[in-house]
């Protein structure tokens, strides 16, 4: 017996289940916000610099080792300030900067993932 080629005629069964509409899925502002910060090249080179500190790093030395000028490096740590992923403390003149410590398992991830993508030379994590 031959098989045609052409498809069947009649219409598949459809269950209820697999053909409604999904759930929507909810994602809270601030995981957006703060996904939002960490897809700027300049913002992960500042956010590597803070990492890396032993506890806060001073503004001076973000700015120092910036390749862009003193206020780009202050908006971007504004951003950043606002998303919630890094802090800062005042002492005296200066603005030391730190990694929230309250920073989400799943950002920090993110954030530690995207740094060593960074520093391996990758275009994205895993790669």
């Amino acid at each position: 017996m031959a098989h045609s080629l052409l498809p069947d005629p009649t219409p598949p069964v459809l269950d209820e289940a697999c053909c409604s509409p999904p759930a929507p899925v909810s994602v809270p502002s601030e995981l957006v916000r703060q996904l939002k910060a960490l897809g700027d090249e300049t913002r992960l080179r500042l956010l590597g610099q803070i990492a890396l500190a032993a506890s806060s790093i001073c503004v001076c030395d973000l700015t120092a080792g910036a390749r862009v000028n003193q206020p780009t490096v202050s908006h971007h740590l504004r951003v950043l300030r606002d998303a919630g992923i890094v802090d800062c403390v005042r002492r005296g003149q200066w603005a030391y900067y730190f990694l929230r410590p309250d920073l989400s398992p799943l950002v920090r991830t993110t954030i530690d993932e995207l740094l060593r993508a960074q520093s391996l030379g990758c275009a994205a994590p895993g790669t």
